[in-house]
């Protein structure tokens, strides 16, 4: 795939198609001309999609990013902090925790 507005407009596709589910998915009218679902890993609020050109053989992943509240609250407690006063081997790591 070149780059262009085209490539643009196609990749913004795919990541609006991240937040739909895989049975949308698995529905060619629902996909861009030539690209079919191949993967996908979902584990809430964790979300990914293979998609696959189906001439070029070219692999498009596609990840959600923040999907409704809940994860909204995580994303915000995964703010940057200030590490200057950690204390030493502090590990703040907001894959560790649990949404509410």
């Amino acid at each position: 795939m070149t780059i262009s507005t085209e490539k643009d407009a196609l990749l913004s596709q795919f990541s609006v198609l991240a937040y739909r589910d895989r049975s949308f998915l698995d529905n060619p009218a629902n996909l861009p001309a030539g690209w079919t679902v191949k993967d996908d890993s979902v584990s809430p609020p964790f979300a990914a999609f293979a998609f696959q050109n189906n001439t070029t053989g070219e692999v498009v992943i596609a990840y959600r990013g923040t999907d409704g509240l809940p994860d909204g609250r995580t994303d915000v407690g995964c703010s940057p902090v200030s590490y200057i006063n950690m204390p030493r081997g502090a590990i703040n790591d907001c894959n560790w925790r649990k949404a509410a």
